[in-house]
């Protein structure tokens, strides 16, 4: 009796699972819809905090590029030829120094 009350709800529950595959093949277009949904809204708001620190980010680029005119070629190049300039000037008044302290090291030999 034991036996022939577990085929039975097996029978059933085998039944449920025809029954839901059916629907679930009937509305598989609506239903991958609706888990695309909610797939995307998790997503979105898994990612919102991001969006809000970039689009800040973005904002402060904006306003400091703003702030900050772009230099011409023209000054750019005569900028860094006023640095090269002074970097030979500065490794100028090294090597002279050095030199110096050659020349009075050997006078006094």
């Amino acid at each position: 009796m034991e036996n022939q009350e577990q085929s039975q709800h097996k029978s059933t529950t085998y039944h449920s699972f025809e029954e839901l595959a059916k629907i679930a093949h009937e509305n598989e277009e609506e239903i991958i819809a609706y888990i695309k949904k909610k797939a995307l809204k998790a997503t979105l708001e898994a990612i919102q905090p991001l969006l809000d620190k970039l689009e800040e980010a973005a904002q402060q680029q904006k306003k400091a590029a703003n702030q900050n005119p772009t230099i011409s070629y023209e000054n750019q190049l005569q900028k860094l030829q006023a640095n090269a300039l002074d970097k030979m000037k500065i490794q100028e008044q090294r090597i002279q120094a050095r030199m110096q302290t050659l020349q009075n090291r050997m006078s006094k030999h």
